[in-house]
């Protein structure tokens, strides 16, 4: 008897817990859903307003991410897609849109000193492409430009990892360069 009491009781503690944990939970959109939360992101994730098409003269630098991709129909990611972000002074992405930019990419290996520094190694993949609008700055909403893995020619000794610099070319004249530090190299094994 002892021990179905305490199965009972430990059913009833699991079921407390499930719901409370569950409470807050729904699908349908709300009065609780639209309560503003405070920004996850860092300070330089920050969207200026909108400016005019083609208007890109707020811009002092630009910020590189790169993520692994998959846009064929196998089961791993196919390469990398390089996002430059246009950032005004204050470090906040600028909205453009209605020009095409030159984009020029270089990825090297990563090589360490004699005093175990990170210094720019071999250089893996050169190429170019094009960005459209702010979008193609921001890896959580697609677009990019997209490298292949088979195109990155990384000799075996070296690690996964490397540095990309994207260069990219404003209508002004302007090029301003940015570098992202842990770019993935290689195609990682299919799980």
């Amino acid at each position: 008897m002892h021990t179905r009491t305490g199965f009972s009781c430990f059913f009833l503690f699991f079921a407390i817990i499930s719901l409370i944990l569950c409470a807050g939970c729904t699908n349908q959109a709300g009065p609780a859903q639209a309560v503003a939360t405070a920004p996850s992101r860092p300070e330089a994730a920050q969207v200026t307003p909108a400016l005019q098409p083609g208007d890109l003269s707020g811009v002092t630098r630009i910020e590189v991410t790169t993520v692994m991709a998959h846009w064929s129909n196998g089961p791993v990611s196919d390469g990398i897609t390089v996002h430059p972000a246009l950032l005004d002074a204050s470090g906040r992405k600028v909205q453009w849109s209605g020009v095409t930019i030159p984009v020029d990419i270089e990825i090297y290996t990563i090589q360490f000193d004699s005093k175990q520094k990170p210094v720019r190694g071999q250089k893996v993949y050169g190429g170019s492409g094009t960005i459209s609008n702010w979008t193609d700055g921001d890896a959580f909403k697609g677009g990019g430009i997209r490298v292949p893995f088979y195109q990155i020619n990384v000799p075996s000794s070296d690690n996964r990892f490397g540095w990309t610099y994207a260069t990219v070319h404003l209508p002004d004249g302007r090029t301003l360069t940015g570098q992202f530090n842990a770019t993935q190299l290689i195609q990682p094994a299919s799980y």
